[in-house]
């Protein structure tokens, strides 16, 4: 299955812009807002964001090398 260019281009915003701002900015406010346990947040959601980007660089290879996987 290959995504559409919009919706590649899309996922690559979330996961090199989106996500990681997100967690730096729960990661500076959350202590001074009180908000819950601000390292547990930056650490699952960076964690998410490095499985996500795995993801879209292996299709993003396996698109290059013209497969289909």
């Amino acid at each position: 299955m290959r995504l559409p260019d919009s919706v590649y281009n899309i996922l690559k915003w979330i996961i090199a812009i989106v996500l990681p701002a997100a967690a730096v900015l729960y990661g500076e406010l959350g202590p001074d807002w009180g908000w819950y346990d601000p390292d547990l947040i930056v650490l699952t959601i960076t964690k998410v964001d490095v499985f996500l980007g795995m993801i879209l660089g292996i299709s993003c290879y396996n698109y290059a090398k013209g497969g289909e996987e």
